[in-house]
Formats: structure tokens, C-alpha cells, sequence
């Protein structure tokens, strides 16, 4: 069963840019946030999980400026023809191919109770220490297509992880 939204007007009040006023159906009440919530978040409500959420896909999104600087990195430092990074891309994009497999592993192997939070925190570390790794240590096209490979199984991780929220999210 879906509620029908109400029509709510919002504007800015002239002296604050900040301060919203919004006006349903005769009442008016000023808040900040106002037009925040109602224009970004589209009424839903705030939390830890709303907010790993968001997280995750503005990381996914901006991994696509990571992959230029490798694809660079991979050229530039290490020597790789065009087909060389290309066969080397298609390992480091395995991780995606068994998604489901995480899928089946959060669900069926709680970890300290919790299904969904320890898998989000596994996968932020293994992302965040190999793009560190790359970015620091890695020297050869064996150690860039591991820690490239490893990268990618946080980001695809945590991309299952996001996505099962989201629909137990839509669910309630």
C-alpha cells in the first residue's frame, strides 16, 4: 500500500539562503534541512544504514577517477602495452563476476550476530588498503594485478552488501 504524497512548496526566505520555509496545505514551518530532506533524501529517513548506502555508491562512483590514474600508473610506471592492461583488467574484474557468491555468504555466516555490518567494514578495509598499497608500494605488474584484484573484491563486497540493504530497506 502506497501513501500519496502531499504537495509542499519550498522556497528560501530572503534574508537566509540557509533557512527553508515550508508550506503545507496553509501551515508553514521553518527549518534548516527542510529542503534537504525533502529534495535529496525524497523522505527517507536518515541513518547509519541510509548513510553506508550513499557512502558506498559516491566511492563506486568515484573509483572511476581511480581507474584512469591506474590505467596510467600501469603504462606510465610499469610499462604495460594497451593489451597488457586489458588482460590484466579482465583478472581484476573476477571479483564481480561471483557477486553472488558474497551474496549467499552474508546471509548464511552471521559474523559477532550481524549479517551485513562486519561484511561492510571487511570490504571498506580490503579497498582502502589496497588502493593504499597501490598507490605506495606496488612495483611490478604481479603485485598491481593483486592489489588491483583485491580492490576490487571490497568494492563488489560491499556494492552486495549496499544492495541487500537497500532491499530490506524497500521491504519495511
Amino acid at each position: 500500500h502506497i501513501q500519496p504524497r502531499s504537495r509542499k512548496l519550498l522556497c528560501c526566505l530572503p534574508r537566509d539562503p540557509l533557512t527553508r520555509i515550508e508550506e503545507t496545505e496553509g501551515e508553514a514551518r521553518i527549518g534548516h534541512g527542510g529542503w534537504f530532506a525533502q529534495n535529496v533524501m525524497q523522505g527517507v529517513a536518515g541513518g547509519p544504514s541510509t548513510y553506508a548506502v550513499m557512502t558506498v555508491y559516491f566511492v563506486q562512483g568515484a573509483l572511476g577517477l581511480a581507474a584512469l590514474a591506474r590505467t596510467y600508473f600501469l603504462k606510465d610506471q610499469l610499462g604495460l602495452s594497451p593489451g597488457e592492461q586489458a588482460a590484466l583488467m579482465g583478472v581484476v574484474s573476477l571479483p564481480w563476476v561471483i557477486k553472488p557468491v558474497y551474496g549467499f555468504l552474508t546471509d548464511g555466516l552471521p559474523v559477532f550476530g550481524y549479517r551485513r555490518k562486519p561484511y561492510l567494514i571487511l570490504a571498506g578495509l580490503l579497498g582502502s588498503a589496497s588502493w593504499a598499497f597501490l598507490a605506495t608500494v606496488v612495483a611490478t605488474p604481479a603485485q598491481a594485478v593483486a592489489a588491483s584484484t583485491v580492490a576490487s573484491l571490497g568494492v563488489a563486497m560491499s556494492d552486495v552488501v549496499v544492495d541487500s540493504l537497500v532491499v530490506e530497506r524497500a521491504r519495511e
